[in-house]
């Protein structure tokens, strides 16, 4: 098997079947309501067909996607109306699910779906930083840190850090806090008194709202609603690339996309003809890490607010909880990769003999944003 004869056809292949995706925009690419529960206010994908979702009661579903079958897993003597779950958070690892909505935190058992831990704070949470490693939780609530073991349900206070969000490193063992000043300080895990490394950025941010690594940890963002900074862990480059908010326009939420490289942003806009006359609309735009450059937006959503965005594992598609539904798109540039290269494979297996190994690297989140 000649390499350069399998790159070769492969770039051929390519050029050959770019005309596939026109006859099928209409088919896969469209966008799917999930009406299975009303007036959500955050939603998290816990597998590519699974779906956690909690609404404005502080009830949380699991919804599964082919069936739409919904199974509620919160306390119903829990229950308690509100529209400004802003602070509203559902995270996962496969083994455990974390819901944080007002001062109330649930850990659930994700393959059973049963309650095992629960902690209620004194104030709303604004951030988490998860260390599953030794069953932690890193809490901050109105400025203050504390530390939470879910397993032993025990909890101390860290005196020594204020912050106002903070985030875990997924490799190491070192968690990045932002201050009510915008300082970015970081700690060892080991070394709670007093931060190891600092960040100054060009300007002050007024109210940073983000702060969050992609999934290797070479990329951390840190912004507010006007303004997302990208800063590379590998590189001392100074001053830092930033994304800017369009006029009349807000960022509302941030995640990295699976493959590591593209950043994901719901933008809401809000354009006035006259005081009664106001238009509102939302939209997920897309950006290259290493340039910058919007790679695609998704078509605008019709919605009074929109509360966050998540990706599904293998990172086909995106869920966005609006006002008053949610909707999955799909990942138009992820779903055409990984149509080119299932295509050119079953090309290449007809002619030569391919190793299972570099199917599977060709076949990986990382790189085609395929899960086998």
């Amino acid at each position: 098997m000649n390499p350069k004869n399998i790159i070769l056809f492969i770039i051929v292949s390519l050029f050959i079947n770019t005309s596939i995706f026109n006859a099928m925009e209409n088919s896969i690419f469209n966008i799917k309501e999930i009406n299975a529960v009303k007036n959500p206010c955050y939603a998290h994908f816990l597998e590519n067909e699974k779906i956690a979702i909690t609404n404005q009661s502080q009830e949380t579903y699991i919804v599964n996607l082919p069936t739409s079958n919904t199974t509620m897993i919160s306390d119903p003597e829990d229950t308690t109306h509100s529209i400004y779950n802003q602070y509203t958070i559902i995270q996962s690892n496969g083994n455990h699910i974390i819901t944080c909505v007002d001062t109330k935190i649930k850990i659930y058992n994700q393959k059973t779906e049963i309650l095992e831990a629960r902690k209620t704070t004194l104030y709303t949470p604004s951030s988490l930083a998860w260390n599953p490693i030794d069953n932690t939780i890193f809490i901050n609530a109105y400025g203050q840190m504390s530390k939470y073991n879910y397993v032993q349900n025990t909890s101390i206070t860290i005196p020594s850090i204020e912050s106002f969000l903070i985030t875990k490193h997924p490799t190491q063992e070192i968690i990045c806090t932002i201050t009510h000043q915008s300082e970015i300080l970081f700690y060892s895990l080991n070394n709670l008194k007093t931060p190891s490394d600092s960040i100054n950025l060009p300007q002050k941010l007024l109210l940073c709202t983000f702060c969050q690594y992609n999934h290797d940890g070479t990329n951390l963002a840190i912004g507010n609603e006007k303004t997302i900074f990208i800063i590379d862990n590998k590189k001392e480059i100074t001053p830092y690339p930033c994304i800017r908010a369009q006029e009349q326009e807000d960022f509302k939420k941030i995640l990295f996309h699976p493959n590591n490289s593209v950043l994901a942003i719901l933008c809401n806009r809000s354009t006035s003809a006259s005081r009664n006359n106001v238009s509102v609309g939302q939209s997920v735009r897309y950006y290259d890490l290493k340039t910058l450059n919007l790679i695609e937006q998704t078509t605008e959503l019709d919605s009074l607010w929109s509360y966050n965005i998540d990706f599904s594992q293998n990172g086909l598609f995106v869920v966005v909880t609006l006002y008053d539904k949610c909707v999955i798109i799909p990942v138009n540039f992820a779903i055409k990769k990984c149509i080119f290269s299932l295509w050119v494979l079953n090309q290449l297996k007809q002619r030569y003999t391919i190793p299972t190994e570099l199917i599977h690297y060709i076949l990986s989140p990382r790189k085609s944003y395929i899960i086998l």
